[in-house]
C-alpha cells in the first residue's frame, strides 16, 4: 500500500497534470427552445427568433474553437407540447454547417427549413433537435469539447 499522505500527494499530482494537459470548451446560445409558427410548404424558410437570425453562438473559451452544426430527430423523450418529429432531415438546412469561432467571439449560423407542398404536411407541428458540438484540434492531443442541444418547434401552414 503505501503511506497515506505519498498516496495523497500521487493522486493530486496526478490530477493536476491530467487537468493541465485538458483543454475545455465553453459555448453559450440563446437558441435553445424555439418555436416557429406559419411555415409555408414548398418554400425556403429561414428561421428567425427574438434573439437572431438563426442559431448564434459565442465561445466562451479563451482559444478559438471549431464547432458543427447538425439536425437530429428527437428521441420520444426531447418531444415537447404535442410535436411530431419531423418526418425528414432533409427539410433542415444549416449554412454554413461548421465554422471556427475565435476567442469570446461569435458566430451565426442560419437555419432553413423546406416542408413539402403536400396535404399530409399542412397544419401539423413538428419538432427537430439541433445538435452543436465543438470538435477537438489535433494538436492539442486530449481535450474536452462543449456540445449544446436546441429544440426547434414548427407549424406548418394550412396549405390549400
Amino acid at each position: 500500500m503505501g503511506h497515506p499522505s505519498l498516496n495523497r500527494f500521487l493522486i493530486v499530482t496526478l490530477l493536476v497534470c491530467a487537468m493541465s494537459a485538458l483543454h475545455a470548451v465553453g459555448l453559450s446560445t440563446p437558441f435553445a427552445d424555439v418555436k416557429i409558427e406559419q411555415v409555408p410548404l414548398g418554400k425556403k424558410f429561414m428561421v428567425t427568433h427574438s434573439a437572431a437570425d438563426g442559431v448564434s453562438l459565442m465561445n466562451l473559451d479563451d482559444q478559438p474553437v471549431k464547432v458543427r452544426l447538425t439536425a437530429a430527430k428527437p428521441g420520444p423523450t426531447e418531444l415537447r407540447d404535442g410535436a411530431l418529429p419531423i418526418p425528414s432531415l432533409d427539410w433542415v438546412r444549416i449554412e454554413p454547417d461548421a465554422a471556427v469561432i475565435p476567442p469570446h467571439g461569435q458566430a451565426l449560423f442560419k437555419v432553413f427549413l423546406k416542408v413539402p407542398n403536400s396535404k399530409e404536411f399542412a397544419d401539423r407541428y413538428y419538432q427537430v433537435m439541433i445538435w452543436t458540438r465543438g470538435e477537438v484540434s489535433r494538436s492539442q492531443g486530449i481535450g474536452l469539447t462543449a456540445g449544446l442541444i436546441s429544440r426547434l418547434r414548427f407549424r406548418t401552414e394550412k396549405g390549400i
